[in-house]
């Protein structure tokens, strides 16, 4: 989170699109809103980390189905930004930590690892296993002056209320020749345009579950790749690399899914069929249009 105003609330939607200043149009559905000239999304949905929604997660589920994916993603994100920085570039904030796991990763390779976390449990529960975890929001919570060779976002930079905002923030605690990495969902990607193909139709389970509607930490906006460039470089953040992450395996997706506590019986019948088209689709998943995104940007200096 980019800071504690929108806490237990919903969002505040922006009025002009943080990328390209144009005007934000009317979704498919009321809680967001899209901009017709670079494609931008932004959603006004009820952020509550730390509050009573955070008991409908299940964690421990949640990491089940995540830890082998987000391994795999880490290797390649590692050696990406490794081919973009110079040798002595080595401190390193990840903004939305969570259990520490990509933060343990950079360490093993030489890194000096920084941790951002506003949910008191993860943070409590990482900062336990040693390493070094500021709990609170971005950038408020990092002493002012406080700048990082790398600054990291795994699936965070989506859930920030101001993008624009955020970038500007990311480019002050830069350090001069510096790069923040971000991986982030594709609104150009095959799920999400079949989720919204059927949200057209009156089918809006799948849709919902992208945005992470009711979920403590929903996404707040969606980018496609070319979106998250031009507003990089509105803040002077020259792109160095961009591919793309596996969004999804079959092995662990079920609990992925099913993450939420007590869901209902529809919501239930909604995962169940996400996972039946993604089991069909997973041996064509390497030609699909992924639906994650990774982009580096550096610096000048």
């Amino acid at each position: 989170m980019l800071d504690k105003t929108s806490q237990g609330s919903p969002g505040t939607t922006p009025q002009a699109c943080p990328v390209c200043g144009g005007p934000l149009l009317a979704g498919s559905r009321t809680w967001y809103r899209r901009c017709g000239a670079c494609h931008f999304l932004a959603a006004d949905l009820r952020v509550a980390i730390n509050d009573e929604l955070g008991g409908h997660v299940d964690e421990a589920e949640r990491e089940k189905g995540l830890l082998s994916l987000r391994e795999a993603n880490f290797v390649h994100i590692l050696d990406r930004m490794e081919a973009c920085l110079r040798d002595q570039q080595r401190s390193l904030l990840e903004v939305g930590c969570a259990p520490g796991w990509f933060m343990q990763a950079a360490r093993i390779r030489g890194y000096t690892v920084t941790g951002l976390e506003p949910d008191q449990q993860l943070y409590q529960r990482t900062s336990s296993t040693g390493l070094n975890v500021i709990h609170g929001y971005f950038p408020g919570d990092l002493p002012p002056d406080k700048t990082f060779d790398v600054i990291v976002f795994n699936d965070v930079f989506e859930h920030l209320p101001d993008p624009h905002k955020a970038m500007g923030s990311v480019a002050e605690h830069l350090n001069p020749g510096g790069a923040v990495v971000i991986n982030i969902p594709n609104s150009e990607g095959f799920f999400y345009r079949a989720a919204s193909m059927l949200d057209a139709v009156g089918i809006q389970g799948p849709l919902r579950r992208m945005w992470q509607v009711n979920y403590p930490s929903p996404h707040l906006s969606y980018f496609n790749p070319d979106s998250l460039a031009r507003l990089a470089e509105k803040h002077a953040l020259a792109e160095v690399h961009r591919s793309t992450l596996s969004s999804v395996r079959v092995g662990g997706l079920w609990q992925r899914l099913r993450h939420a506590r007590g869901l209902q019986p529809a919501n239930v019948a909604v995962c169940a069929g996400i996972w039946l088209a993604v089991a069909a689709l997973s041996p064509l998943m390497s030609i699909l249009p992924s639906d994650i995104s990774l982009l580096i940007f550096r610096k000048a200096g």
